[in-house]
């Protein structure tokens, strides 16, 4: 399987008066059995930004989500500062019964800042997972990663990946579903280590034939470009989303992050996001979208900032547009 992935935003600014162009990126992932036990997965990603983009409301990216671009509704540029991101995976599978894999998995990201230092993130893992009920499964694991600031020296963490995944229907409703993930990791960083828990829980709901929510809660690291050392994070997002008739969607997506410096509790970020967006169709193929979004984070007692990264900003809008489905191949 073969899958290609472009995404690119062109805004226009009354207050520069001027067309902008806010991030373009694209990439290429492949996927393939080499036997009926082994499945191997690669993918390389690249994109290109005049702005400083820094989101802090999302979830820790999950393992091969290097395809996944943010959606362009929100605009999440700070500052002028070109750069170029660059991302690669790699990983592979191997399914000794129905009830256990092993897997293997490398990223390696990188930022190419024109005009200061660049910054690299990099982690290999592998996995262990046995499945002890249809809702259950135990995972026991190992990850260790790099990162590295121009000419500073680099940050270490030893993911220990113990924990258990659950996904099941709440016995008092069928329309509910819970599940979650846990384990560990360890942070190395000035000559000390630093012991933090991570995981999350995530609550699925039906609330109508048509209707779905979403709540969730990620604790895990966040690797910010450019800021010596990464922030443990919190990060609380839910999900509106339905046909209010055949012709008319609605989305609700609101999300709030909170964090602190691995080695000093006193370097803190708040932030949060929320978007909100609604479709009429017009016809099978053209549908007017208003959309509102909000956009907010301020970091606290971080002295090192990078000059293109402000310590606060906040920014709101509102869209209108037409929204085209068509095929491209037949």
């Amino acid at each position: 399987t073969i899958a290609v992935t472009g995404s690119s935003a062109v805004r226009y600014y009354s207050s520069l008066r001027d067309v902008t162009t806010q991030r373009h990126g694209g990439g290429v992932g492949v996927e393939f059995l080499t036997s009926e036990r082994m499945q191997v997965r690669a993918a390389q990603s690249i994109s290109y930004s005049p702005s400083y983009q820094l989101s802090l409301s999302q979830p820790p990216p999950q393992e091969g989500s290097e395809l996944n671009f943010g959606a362009a509704g929100v605009d999440y540029s700070v500052s002028r500062d070109k750069q170029i991101t660059y991302g690669s995976f790699g990983g592979a599978t191997y399914t000794f019964s129905s009830s256990r894999e092993f897997t293997l998995g490398y990223n390696f990201g990188y930022t190419d800042f024109f005009h200061r230092a660049d910054f690299s993130n990099q982690q290999a893992s592998a996995r262990f997972t046995q499945r002890l009920s249809s809702d259950m499964s135990l995972r026991l694991g190992y990850g260790f990663g790099v990162g590295t600031l121009g000419n500073q020296a680099t940050v270490k963490h030893h993911d220990i990946d113990v924990g258990v995944n659950y996904n099941r229907s709440i016995a008092v409703s069928r329309r509910t579903t819970v599940g979650f993930t846990s384990g560990s990791t360890v942070i190395s960083t000035g000559g000390s280590q630093h012991f933090e828990l991570i995981g999350g829980v995530q609550l699925r709901r039906l609330l109508a034939p048509r209707w779905t929510s979403t709540a969730s809660y990620m604790r895990g690291l966040m690797a910010i470009d450019s800021v010596p050392r990464p922030f443990v994070t919190s990060t609380v997002s839910g999900e509106v989303r339905g046909f209010a008739s055949s012709r008319a969607s609605l989305s609700i997506q609101p999300s709030f992050a909170w964090g602190a410096d691995v080695a000093d509790a006193t370097r803190t970020f708040h932030s949060a996001v929320a978007q909100t967006r609604a479709d009429v169709a017009v016809n099978r193929n053209w549908a007017l979208y208003v959309e509102h979004f909000y956009y907010l984070y301020r970091f606290a007692g971080v002295t090192d900032l990078p000059q293109a990264l402000p310590a606060g900003f906040s920014r709101q809008g509102l869209r209108w547009g037409l929204a085209l489905w068509a095929p491209v191949i037949h």
